[in-house]
């Protein structure tokens, strides 16, 4: 009994011969399905063109208030601000961080960084000034309480992207779906045979 359950171990045991010997036979069934699959893909990126959206950025600096009888301080909590700002205008807002050896990971105190995506390129730049006026007045309230003061700023120019950020990476899409039309066809071919060794 325990020599017959080896011996129909062994004849359920798969070389690498055998599977070359299969792929081999199914070769056809193999490359069609790959190129179905990736016929499938290219016709898709030819096809599906979205609407371009593109993306703009700019830097902004909160300004720093003391006085005789006042510590340093900030015209604005960095993240209060950005709370403020995303419910009021369509933008992102993130706050960077610095690497400290001592903290490690640290958010920056006074930087903001806006960014604002729209279908009309030129009308990025604009919402950009619109969102940083909002910022300078409500700032600009806060300097008559001081003595001395840094009044909050942009810092460097308004970048742009020339290219969409929802452009479709299409030789990306065709070239992973050749991968996965082959894999997938793989993977019905031992299916394939597995089904017909059962029924044996």
């Amino acid at each position: 009994m325990e020599n017959e359950n080896i011996k129909n171990l062994h004849d359920d045991e798969m070389s690498f011969y055998d599977v070359i010997k299969i792929m081999s036979h199914y070769k056809i069934f193999i490359f069609g399905i790959t190129l179905i699959i990736g016929l499938l893909s290219i016709i898709y990126v030819m096809f599906k063109n979205p609407t371009p959206i593109y993306s703009g950025n700019m830097m902004i600096e909160i300004g720093e208030v003391s006085g005789n009888n006042y510590a340093h301080a900030y015209f604005d909590n960095v993240f209060n601000l950005k709370t403020i700002l995303e419910k009021e205008f369509s933008v992102k807002v993130s706050i960077p961080e610095v690497y400290n050896r001592l903290v490690g990971e640290k958010s920056m105190d006074d930087i903001l960084i806006l960014s604002v995506s729209d279908k009309d390129k030129n009308s990025i730049q604009p919402s950009l000034l619109k969102i940083k006026d909002f910022i300078i007045k409500r700032h600009q309230e806060k300097i008559k309480l001081y003595d001395k003061y840094i009044m909050t700023q942009q810092i460097g120019t308004i970048e742009i992207d020339d290219k969409p950020i929802n452009a479709l990476n299409k030789k990306l899409i065709v070239l992973v779906s050749f991968v996965i039309g082959f894999i997938f066809s793989i993977f019905l071919v031992f299916f394939l045979e597995f089904l017909r060794k059962i029924k044996r």
